[in-house]
């Protein structure tokens, strides 16, 4: 069996959180265990070939904050997937734009502090033309 890596998410809302990823980037929830005060003690949704878990936790990341990590999504267009996530209700971070290791980017942050960049490939690209454009960057 070969490794596979799946994303677990503490959110203050479980029930929100699952239909904000449903309509925002189209996940679909696989199951829910709720527990006795109905909070989702856990959750699996599908989502670009991977799981996302998730579950309710009173420690979640606020909105605003940095978080030591991101989420990478890729998809087929970036524009519409950006629109479809603030349409959703994620806030806009950044707005889709070329960038030199050729991915077509955007950023947002959903409405559970999370950073999500949507990632669309525009450039199939070599380390070291990666590297070349990363170098002409500081150059300028």
């Amino acid at each position: 069996m070969s490794a596979r890596l799946n994303v677990y998410l503490g959110v203050a809302d479980g029930d929100a959180a699952l239909a904000f990823y449903t309509e925002a980037f189209g996940a679909t929830e696989q199951y829910r265990l709720v527990g006795p005060d109905g909070s989702i003690m856990h959750a699996e949704m599908d989502l670009a070939d991977t799981t996302l878990m998730l579950a309710q936790v009173t420690n979640a990341p606020a909105e605003g904050g940095e978080l030591p990590f991101k989420l990478v999504l890729d998809v087929a267009d970036c524009d519409a997937a950006t629109e479809r996530a603030v349409g959703a209700g994620a806030t806009l971070l950044r707005q889709p734009e070329d960038q030199f290791h050729g991915h077509r980017q955007a950023v947002v942050r959903c409405p559970y502090g999370y950073a999500w960049f949507l990632s669309e490939r525009r450039e199939d690209l070599d380390s070291d033309e990666i590297q070349r454009r990363f170098g002409a960057l500081f150059a300028s």
